[in-house]
């Protein structure tokens, strides 16, 4: 049945980054439901002022609350059902799904195979994702007895305790890495081995690159982004030259350094590795050539990665913030290039990275064991979830 016969699709109400605080009335941002909140939620991890009561719109127990923006097609549409005792807000780029199914099967149907490949044919793909309210109501999944959903239910959360005891110590590994990351950084920049420490300019080690790619209609492109946290480019979009609005790309190479201008507070910085070699990005990533003979590039993202380096840099975004768009400002090339980072010489950069790969090594082999797990999640989840129509 399309979701539209079975409930009804309502649109959340805006707030913004300033109306957030630590105690007040539980929310739901868009941004969230893909990065913070798994299938189904009892409590909301970010709270609004509660003097706003009266002008937000709240989601009930039982509603499903959908992303209708996202940075990717596949973040959009991402949901979560909401099973809290007391109501929560949320946000205007979501929607909340009444209806009278159980609420952890249409979160689950709403993550197959099948009902993403209906959702693609829907999303506008602008530079932000957008899906609305009446094509989600268009989209169908399968709808068997409440008896028959609440036993599909029962079999995908077992999936989800054996992935959340692997994503537990995963997490676990990311804030050693953290921790040891900033005390090597600290170490290392105080010289504490011994070595002389210089303080430069970012501008005096990268030399921004600029290859133009003029852009032919018929042609595809793979075009890049940059995720957040320092965790790397990746393929955003294959796409044909006609569907994108810019006349050209930079095209980018291996061993470069790149950035979003709009989302530098979040880390989005990130070395192209091989895999991309040859990819596009517009102009909101600037992209530098390194001297390697001065600084390693996973030392400059080192430098950058780091909570207060961050906040350093959050004060130097200039633009205009429109509602919860922090990504309205933007660190300019030019700022990015006068900031100052400590820089050892390349033997105490090296033997830093080199104990940091040590780390890594550990968390990707658990890593492989995660993305292993839900590859047999999204297997049986698909069978569960797919049967023949009627009538």
């Amino acid at each position: 049945m399309e979701l539209g016969e079975i409930g009804v699709f309502t649109r959340g109400r805006r707030f913004t980054k300033k109306d957030v605080v630590a105690e007040g009335i539980p929310s739901i941002h868009y941004g969230e439901i893909y990065t913070r909140y798994k299938t189904w939620t009892l409590a909301a991890v970010s709270h609004v002022r509660a003097d706003l009561r009266d002008r937000l719109r709240f989601a009930k127990h039982g509603d499903v609350v959908v992303a209708g923006v996202g940075e990717t097609v596949e973040d959009v549409a991402k949901a979560v059902a909401w099973l809290g005792d007391e109501e929560v807000a949320f946000h205007d780029d979501c929607f909340a799904f009444r209806h009278d199914q159980d609420a952890k099967y249409i979160a689950y149907a709403m993550q197959t195979a099948n009902f993403q490949k209906q959702k693609n044919r829907y999303v506008v793909r602008a530079k932000v994702k957008r899906l609305s309210g009446e094509s989600l109501a268009r989209t169908k999944i399968p709808v068997p007895p409440l008896e028959i959903q609440r036993e599909i239910v029962r079999v995908l959360d077992r999936f989800a305790e054996l992935e959340a005891e692997l994503e537990a110590e995963l997490s676990l590994r990311d804030e050693q890495h953290k921790a040891i990351s900033l005390r090597l950084l600290m170490e290392a920049s105080a010289g504490m081995h011994g070595k002389p420490v210089e303080r430069v300019r970012i501008g005096t080690l990268a030399k921004q690159s600029f290859r133009p790619e003029v852009l032919a209609p018929g042609a595809r492109y793979n075009c890049l982004g940059v995720k957040w946290y320092g965790a790397g480019a990746y393929l955003r979009e294959s796409r044909l030259g006609n569907d994108i609005k810019a006349t050209s790309l930079n095209r980018v190479r291996a061993g470069q350094f790149l950035y979003n201008r709009m989302f530098v507070t979040e880390g989005s910085f990130a070395i192209v590795d091989r895999g991309l070699d040859g990819g596009l990005v517009s102009n909101e990533f600037p992209v530098y050539d390194l001297d390697k003979t001065r600084i390693e590039p996973g030392w400059l993202l080192l430098s950058l990665l780091d909570e207060f380096t961050l906040k350093r840099i959050e004060a130097e975004t200039t633009g205009v913030e429109r509602g919860s768009m922090k990504s309205r400002r933007r660190w300019r090339e030019d700022r990015f290039e006068a900031f100052i980072i400590d820089l050892p010489p390349l033997v105490v950069q090296r033997t830093v990275l080199e104990r940091l790969d040590a780390l890594q090594n550990l968390r990707q082999a658990i890593s492989e064991e995660l993305a292993a797990r839900r590859q047999q999640y999204e297997y049986y989840r698909d069978k569960l979830l797919t049967y023949e129509e009627i009538g």
